[in-house]
């Protein structure tokens, strides 16, 4: 998988709030270079032991002993554990916020002595990616004041005297009710004596109870003069009630929006739908009256010897046992550690345990695309072959950010790479605008007739790329047709001539535009040079040029290129179906299990299987649920498909068709939020009319099916664009003797396709039964 890809699975895991974060020494480095690795902080511990300085001898002492080595050889010498836990707090640089300043600003401090200025960048797009849980091995404060979780301990505090108030209060009221029912019963008694309306018992008791409880709860100041407003103290009581149980919801919702600092085990209650930031190995203390003790470990505040580690399992089993099973349901992204990291080491083998363990997850994690551990690589170079045998068989992907993102060092390449994970709604106004400068870029050249050179806007290209799925049915009407159109026309002349020294950043820009403008490569390459092309790309940019290659192939009825083991189940169903083969498109459906992060598939699976008239209700909610999409967009189009194929329609007394599902709402919101993002209907009937305004008929395609861009042919671009929607949302004219797309809209489209698409122009026309429709193109097919 290819850092492109690996992006979009991450991104994908983030919107499913099933990714946590697990933070090493390099993410403080962001903030401060202050802050220290593992070798930064027991250089002087080394030369006090061995007397030696020169940095390659100390290296060669790491390397000998190791760095858990040298801390538990430490600890021998000195004899107790507090030595090198007062030297990890005399080391160990902290952040505060400056007193007396306007803006917040964050500064490091070492002793209590100010250092510098932080930088937050980092860490504030961490937080901005509302990650449910980060975990950490770092004893700095840094998660700890970006989080804010100070806040959330004010909260907890707060809400724990509330409760205590509320339990109080619900006891005393249950006993002033009973004093309320003997009143009543009293007087009741006094009625029927024919006395005087009073109470008979003594009142003494009465009196003494309502004293101290005003003593105790002074707010409420209840009537003490007649045991008459007994009633009135009840009501008092009650609304005092409603009125803490109210705000310890409220608290109780605020708390759910900051993080909460999880340092010992008895805190692992806390975090049930809690964002929450762990602290494993322990957590630096500010001054020296501070409590000392990691997770009731009275002899040890920081893991960090060998022996901590060896009894680690034992001492804090409640930790390891908590991160075991967040390994077995969750996903999880390595940020600021390098490979011989102790502590790093050391998660990777309880992914590997649980894993090993776990039949189900190792059959996910060989799945194509279904990755759930990531390593975060931020050097300028590749990782060593070893390392990435080591990470690999720990179930670990390595992300290499240099693949991708540009920059003299390790916080650039991370700050692009958080700033790629923040909300898709955010990225459509980049796309738009990033379409805009690569065309400015080509144009610039094409008039000033410099040599062609793209690498200057290969991060362009390469966002533009990874977005292309994104970005699945764009509007076929805007700028942004405009410049994908004139990309291709560029790149069309230019792979005439030198098709044999196409670049991948060339063919990554021609996948793109090709794929966002719903076009087939025999709309642009003769199929040789296609084929020659395809060869000499590798991992996700060929298997994307193929699966085009596969559409189209489909589409043309044509011999697929590939074995069925390398075909989408998605386009070899079409095939099935444009071929009349229903009982193998029945069984390839049947048998399609599409992957869990992947609902665009399952929204397709549905539809194919309406198709063959099962009722899909109950399959329907479970795919409503925005948070299990890739992008914004397609979580539109399933809430349009979706009451399509619920067969759920009634009609009303003025004929109008309804469907008990009904989604309208939340897609006017969505295009209401994202004015960039249209629905297929939309785009479909933008397509209809523009081809109704063109009525001059070109040939559409020669002998190799590629036309020019240059030609003015925008009716037959337009049909086959209509087409191409319709395969890739799996959408059926007619179903269910539900018309769906007018008969009068498809003769349109029909018209200008079924000489070179007959195959799915009769599979479509076929649906409305007109015999008229249907005779030339059964024609061409005979």
């Amino acid at each position: 998988m290819q850092t492109e890809q690996q992006i979009i699975r991450i991104k994908h895991l983030l919107n499913n709030k099933s990714l946590s974060f697990i933070i090493g020494a390099g993410f403080s480095k962001n903030m401060s270079n202050k802050f220290f690795d593992w070798g930064d902080l027991l250089k002087p511990i080394i030369t006090e032991m061995y007397h030696i300085d020169d940095e390659k001898e100390i290296e060669h002492k790491i390397e000998e002993i190791g760095y858990l080595g040298i801390a538990q050889e430490y600890v021998r010498r000195k004899g107790f554990h507090e030595a090198i836990d007062v030297y990890i707090e005399q080391h160990t640089p902290t952040i505060s916020i400056k007193e007396n300043s306007d803006e917040p600003e964050y500064i490091v401090t070492l002793n209590n002595e100010f250092i510098e200025s932080a930088d937050v960048t980092c860490h504030r797009l961490l937080f901005n990616l509302d990650v449910k849980h980060i975990y950490t091995f770092n004893y700095d404060n840094c998660l700890d004041i970006i989080g804010n979780t100070g806040k959330a301990q004010k909260l907890l505090s707060e809400i724990r005297n509330l409760q205590n108030k509320l339990e109080f209060l619900e006891l005393n009221e249950e006993k002033l009710s009973g004093y309320l029912y003997i009143s009543i019963e009293d007087n009741m008694k006094a009625v029927k004596a024919n006395l005087p309306t009073a109470i008979q018992n003594d009142n003494g008791d009465y009196n003494h109870f309502i004293k101290t409880l005003n003593c105790n709860y002074p707010e409420l100041n209840l009537f003490t003069d007649n045991i008459s407003h007994i009633k009135d103290n009840c009501h008092i009581v009650q609304n005092e009630i409603a009125r803490i149980k109210a705000q310890i919801l409220l608290l109780q919702k605020h708390r759910e929006s900051v993080y909460q600092l999880i340092s010992s085990s008895e805190m692992l209650s806390l975090t049930d739908g809690k964002r929450s930031i762990f602290k494993l190995h322990g957590s630096i203390r500010l001054d020296k009256s501070a409590p000392y003790g990691f997770d009731g470990d009275r002899h040890c505040n920081y893991i960090i010897t060998s022996e901590d580690y060896k009894e680690y399992p034992i001492k804090h089993e409640p930790f390891v046992n908590y991160m075991k099973i967040s390994l077995l349901k969750g996903a999880f992204c390595i940020i600021g550690f390098s490979c011989d990291d102790p502590n790093f080491l050391s998660w990777m083998s309880w992914v590997k345990e649980v894993v090993d363990k776990n039949i189900e997850i190792r059959k996910e994690l060989s799945q194509k695309n279904s990755a759930r551990f990531f390593y975060i690589h931020s050097a300028d170079k590749p990782l060593s072959e070893e390392k990435r045998l080591l990470l690999k068989n720990h179930y670990i992907e390595c992300v290499e950010l240099f693949n991708l993102f540009e920059g003299d060092c390790h916080k650039v390449r991370i700050i692009q790479f958080l700033k790629q994970l923040l909300p898709t709604s955010l990225s459509y106004p980049k796309i738009k605008k990033t379409w805009h400068n690569i065309n400015k870029y080509i144009s610039d050249i094409q008039y000033s007739k410099e040599d062609w050179n793209i690498t200057k806007i290969s991060e362009d290209i390469k966002f533009i790329y990874c977005s292309a799925n994104v970005n699945r049915i764009p509007l076929q009407s805007n700028s942004d047709h405009h410049n994908r159109n004139h990309i291709l026309q560029r790149l069309q002349s230019r792979f005439r001539r030198k098709w044999n020294a196409a670049s991948e950043l060339e063919l990554m820009l021609a996948f793109s535009a090709l794929r966002e403008e719903l076009l087939l490569p025999c709309h642009y390459f003769d199929d040789e040079i296609y084929n020659q092309l395809i060869g000499t790309c590798k991992n996700s940019l060929q298997s994307d040029l193929k699966c085009l290659l596969h559409k189209e192939q489909a589409l043309t009825n044509q011999k697929f290129s590939d074995t069925n083991d390398h075909i989408s189940p998605f386009i070899q169903i079409w095939k099935y179906l444009y071929n009349f083969d229903f009982k193998s498109a029945k069984y390839l459906v049947d048998s399609w299990k599409p992957l869990k992060d992947n609902p665009i598939d399952e929204v397709r699976k549905q539809m194919f299987k309406a198709l063959f008239s099962e009722d899909v209700f109950e399959n329907i909610r479970p795919l409503t649920n925005q948070d299990l999409y890739y992008s914004i967009q397609d979580y539109l189009n399933a809430l349009e498909l979706l009451p399509l194929i619920s067969r759920n329609y009634t009609f009303g007394q003025d004929g109008s068709m309804n469907n008990a599902i009904d989604f309208s709402d939340e897609v006017s919101q969505i295009q209401t939020d994202c004015p960039y993002i249209k629905n297929a209907d939309y785009i479909l009937n933008r397509l209809i009319e523009s081809i109704k305004e063109n009525n001059k008929a070109i040939p559409f395609g020669n002998k190799s099916r590629s036309f020019d861009f240059d030609s003015d042919n925008s009716k037959l671009i337009n049909s086959f664009k209509v087409l191409s929607i319709l395969f890739e949302l799996c959408r059926p004219l007619h179903i269910s003797n539900i018309i769906l797309f007018s008969i009068e809209k498809w003769n349109i489209v029909c018209d200008n396709l079924y000489q070179d698409y007959p195959y799915p122009c009769l599979f479509y026309s076929l649906q409305y039964n007109d015999e008229k429709l249907t005779k030339s193109v059964k024609d061409i097919i005979l």
